[in-house]
């Protein structure tokens, strides 16, 4: 995906932080809202403070499996997860990466890979596990990260005995993680419905951007996980779809709704393994 969608979601962030920093800033939407939630620490969402520089910056989507030409899946979460010791892309990056953009876009393009790297941040796995890295004394420390490592396993599985048998790297290489709502916070649940409404709303514009950036590969099928129908309003990407199939760049591919991955009692792996035939097809196998 090219740098001026990613540019203009991370000025828009960089320029409420600043006016929220003030003392007395007031909130005016709900992207204002999760921005205070960054700086004021609320226990909920955040857990403590993160200085204005060093505010996460929202996120579009982690690894790109695009890159190979192969057929691929989107998964589509709601939020991106955080936590505020990780060692993630800050306001002050966005500030020094400004005029090469690119550099800091691998960090998610390269997410899922591998071996660790570091550019500008460590990212990648840790002994083959999908890992956050977290600020440690001892220097950066990996952390599993169970929504990632849930949908890598449940790829695993769905590729064995095909031609992808044995990728390093399910997750990364043969799917991607694509945020309904990219602005950084923790938990979804402790969010009112009327702000869970216009985020989705406006997040709505940047999810259709990243499924439909690459109308050389597009997506052979997209997973919602953890998809509330009566929050999306009309307009959204995911508010027409229909008989099980969504359009991109007026093509329809499969589309399905699973659980979150991190829900109780096993349900996304309930649920993914009755759709895993047809999710093989769609990939070609």
């Amino acid at each position: 995906m090219g740098s001026c969608v990613w540019q203009e979601l991370w000025t828009n962030f960089a320029d409420r932080a600043a006016k929220l920093a003030m003392p007395g800033a007031v909130p005016g939407d709900a992207v204002d809202i999760a921005v205070l939630w960054q700086l004021r620490g609320y226990t909920c969402h955040v857990r403590r403070p993160i200085a204005s520089q060093d505010l996460h910056l929202p996120e579009l989507y982690s690894g790109s499996p695009w890159r190979s030409g192969n057929p691929w899946i989107a998964f589509v979460t709601i939020n991106p997860s955080i936590d505020p010791d990780e060692l993630f892309p800050g306001v002050n990056h966005f500030n020094q990466y400004e005029n090469h953009l690119n550099e800091l876009i691998c960090y998610f393009d390269d997410r899922f890979c591998p071996v660790p790297s570091m550019n500008p941040l460590p990212y990648g796995r840790s002994e083959g596990r999908v890992s956050i890295w977290r600020r440690d004394v001892g220097g950066p420390t990996p952390r599993y990260q169970q929504t990632w490592g849930q949908i890598d396993n449940v790829l695993r599985e769905c590729v064995a005995g095909t031609a992808r048998d044995g990728c390093d790297a399910p997750l990364g290489d043969i799917a991607a993680i694509v945020d309904a709502v990219p602005w950084k916070f923790a938990r979804w649940a402790c969010v009112l419905p009327e702000w869970k409404r216009e985020l989705l709303q406006l997040g709505s514009p940047y999810l259709a951007h990243s499924l439909e950036a690459h109308p050389e590969c597009p997506p052979a099928a997209v997973i919602a996980c953890a998809l509330d129908r009566k929050l999306l309003q009309e307009g959204h990407k995911l508010a027409s779809t229909k008989d099980g199939l969504i359009s991109i760049n007026g093509r329809s591919v499969p589309f399905f709704e699973v659980s979150a991955p991190t829900a109780y009692g096993g349900a996304f792996l309930r649920e993914f393994r009755k759709i895993a035939s047809a999710v093989r097809g769609a990939l070609g196998y």
